[in-house]
């Protein structure tokens, strides 16, 4: 059971003085991709530049696996993005476990209110919602994103993601396509953009 590692950590610093820094193993900044075991993943090749179907991003490197255990607690659809062979970018879905954990250790973000937005087309009344929360430590952001409705191609969805990245490092792979792993991510960053 993952609370009693949970508790240990709580006891082991407070919040005031816990930083963002990854996702337990997994550091931003701080992992490389020779340290990553390549068993537990799958390289998706290549990263491309957005709108373009051959332009590859060069520096960028992205791992995916479908479960990973981390600190005892199983998490899913967990992606690393490399940048020059450092970590600069995690994702995973979110369970009731990893959403407690994560505020237990860095308590309440700055709450993202809900907005509607039109992926569907002409159908105006299947609407996306896009909420959640984020967290800021320096250069490094944290997103809490719960999307639920109907996306791009009318499907219901319901998605809730975690995503941990270096906003410096982010800003220069801007181009590259890292929609596939985080297809709401530029969405929630203007809503939450909006409440600031």
């Amino acid at each position: 059971m993952i609370w009693p590692i949970l508790l240990l950590s709580i006891l082991c610093h407070t919040p005031e003085d816990s930083h963002i820094a990854g996702l337990g193993r997994y550091g931003i900044g701080v992992t490389t991709l020779d340290s990553i075991n390549r068993s537990s993943f799958t390289e998706v090749e290549p990263v491309l530049v957005k709108g373009t179907l051959a332009l590859t991003c060069d520096q960028v490197r992205l791992f995916t696996a479908q479960s990973v255990d981390i600190n005892g607690l199983s998490v899913k659809n967990l992606s690393l993005v490399f940048y020059d062979g450092r970590l600069f970018q995690i994702s995973c879905d979110v369970d009731d476990e990893l959403q407690k954990m994560f505020r237990l250790n860095y308590r309440q973000g700055i709450h993202a209110s809900a907005k509607r937005l039109n992926l569907c087309g002409t159908q105006t009344n299947k609407l996306l919602t896009i909420e959640g929360e984020s967290w800021q430590d320096g250069d490094v952001r944290a997103r809490l994103i719960q999307a639920r409705g109907y996306d791009s191609n009318c499907q219901t969805i319901a998605s809730l993601r975690l995503v941990i990245s270096d906003q410096r490092v982010s800003a220069l792979c801007s181009a590259c396509d890292l929609s596939a792993i985080n297809p709401f991510l530029e969405a929630f960053d203007q809503v939450i953009a909006g409440h600031r």
